[in-house]
């Protein structure tokens, strides 16, 4: 995320964006504050699972959050600053929840499996 312009505070909560115009990737999605009376993109989903939150969030009536659970890190590993969150997604119907719940615990096995 992007801490230059902005200091994150345990408990501060964002808002997340589908972003179709990213140039790195069509299915980013953004993470959002609002800074000097507009939306702001503070940072990004993780690859792992942006697919997923993006078409999750494609009905308007979808949306997402992230809530800053501790200070930023950066692990020295090529990710830049990270600023651990909790996500929380929440959607009309039962169904549209345990999609996106599939599809990412889909993900993290293929992801993890050794």
């Amino acid at each position: 995320m992007n801490t230059k312009s902005w200091t994150p505070d345990i408990g501060e909560v964002l808002y997340l964006e589908r972003e179709p115009d990213n140039c790195v990737d069509k299915e980013a999605v953004a993470v959002c504050k609002m800074m000097k009376g507009k939306m702001t993109v503070v940072g990004h989903v993780p690859a792992l699972i942006s697919k997923w939150v993006f078409r999750f969030l494609r009905p308007v009536s979808n949306y997402g959050l992230a809530k800053v659970t501790a200070k930023p890190i950066n692990r020295g590993i090529g990710l830049g600053m990270e600023v651990p969150c909790t996500f929380t997604f929440n959607c009309r119907d039962e169904t549209g929840m345990d999609w996106l719940k599939n599809k990412i615990m889909d993900e993290m096995k293929v992801k993890f499996k050794k």
